[in-house]
């Protein structure tokens, strides 16, 4: 799996499919990245344990060490740390779309949903929607497009949804799809260091429904930018 948004959107939209193909359950592999002597390994898991030594008081890799011509073997043992990358931020994306909030179970019944009128979306503008146990809608918006943007008009018929929705974005850096200075909800793990802690304020928009006379429906309207993720969370 890549180590950029390429595998961050990758995630949400394969664990969706296999969802609604009568996956009962999914199993996430915690990455052993390396050893404390020898290369990190390829961070296709989400989450690695890398390890860091301590050098006249700070912390480095052994990579680092190793360019500087220290000699590890006189220093203490090596300290393991979680080390983040790409794939995580979907695995955030799908945990909150699928269970409410992170440390709880998933929730939802995937509810079919009708897309007309993609135009230059194509294929690569993935919708998925959800019905959670206390009523929720959750909406997931994928644009795995690393060009096109693409403005999406979700027509609700339960008019209970009329009101407003909130909306949490997982997007991209400054190389799009090749990007690894992700942020979802506006937090990163980039600066994290050997900590393993995302870092930021937590940001969720909020967004006004919109009323469609025509077809006696509510709704909202929501840009998706290429190469990111929106989810759109709507209570009764």
């Amino acid at each position: 799996m890549s180590d950029t948004l390429v595998g961050g959107v990758w995630v949400p939209d394969a664990l969706f499919a296999f969802a609604r193909a009568g996956a009962k359950g999914l199993h996430m592999h915690w990455g052993v990245g390396g050893d404390p002597i020898r290369n990190l390994g390829q961070p296709n898991t989400g989450v690695q344990t890398n390890f860091y030594y301590t050098y006249k008081n700070l912390f480095y890799e052994h990579k680092q060490l190793q360019a500087m011509r220290v000699d590890i073997s006189k220093l203490q043992r090596p300290v393991p740390y979680p080390s983040v990358h790409a794939p995580w931020y979907g695995y955030l994306f799908w945990t909150v779309a699928t269970a409410g909030n992170y440390n709880s179970n998933v929730d939802v019944t995937l509810v079919q949903a009708k897309v007309e009128h993609k135009g230059k979306c194509s294929a690569n503008m993935k919708v998925w929607a959800l019905r959670a146990d206390n009523g929720d809608l959750r909406v997931a918006l994928i644009n795995k497009d690393d060009v096109g943007n693409c403005n999406m008009k979700l027509l609700i018929d339960d008019k209970r949804f009329c009101r407003t929705a909130s909306i949490s974005r997982l997007l991209p850096g400054d190389k799009g799809l090749k990007s690894k200075d992700i942020t979802w909800q506006g937090q990163s793990y980039v600066g994290a260091g050997f900590t393993g802690k995302i870092q930021g304020s937590k940001v969720v928009q909020f967004i006004q429904l919109k009323q469609y006379p025509k077809t006696g429906r509510c709704g909202f309207e929501i840009p998706v930018r290429a190469s990111s993720a929106a989810l759109l969370i709507a209570k009764k």
